[in-house]
């Protein structure tokens, strides 16, 4: 009633494919596919999976996604293109998917590793590892020139990273 559910979208569209209520497909990541809407081309609608990359086990994934990934997307590298949640689906081959729109950047490229490392840096993150950086909060990954643009004034923007919260682990590996 809402129109909030989109059901039966396409697990593996063609580039330039037109998905109802979503848009024209343009890419996908490992964990979303990325859509821009004909009626409103400054935002980007996405469907994101929401298995938890970090425990594939767990019972609260679509939780989590929207407690962690979301939420601490928004609040920190991602706020200048955060996500809003518009509704929820599956893809034809039955996954469920959490539907967000985030700002467009228009007319961006992509940034480079070193421009990547040298804004984590600038922001207090130690790199650990090739595309993860962290900060003893959190463990971000995901963090590559595919998945951050630079502006036409030289800012970058973090449009889709993997956050996960550090936790204490004890001798027994219990959090």
């Amino acid at each position: 009633e809402e129109g909030i559910w989109f059901d039966n979208i396409d697990s593996n569209p063609k580039i330039g494919e037109e998905q109802p209520n979503l848009g024209i497909y343009k890419d996908k990541g490992e964990e979303n596919q990325v859509y821009i809407p004909k009626e409103n081309p400054s935002v980007v609608r996405k469907t994101m999976k929401t298995t938890d990359p970090f425990n594939k086990d767990n019972p609260n994934e679509v939780l989590d996604h929207l407690d962690n990934r979301i939420s601490e997307h928004n609040a920190g590298i991602g706020s200048t293109v955060p996500y809003t949640v518009v509704g929820f689906g599956r893809l034809s081959n039955g996954e469920f998917v959490v539907v967000v729109e985030q700002p467009h950047i228009q007319n961006a490229r992509l940034a480079t590793r070193e421009e990547i490392k040298a804004e984590m840096l600038k922001m207090g993150y130690e790199q650990d590892g090739t595309d993860s950086f962290g900060d003893g909060n959190h463990f971000i990954t995901d963090i590559n020139p595919k998945n951050v643009l630079v502006d036409s004034k030289g800012n970058l923007h973090f449009i889709d990273t993997i956050y996960d919260i550090l936790y204490e682990v004890n001798k027994d590996n219990e959090i």
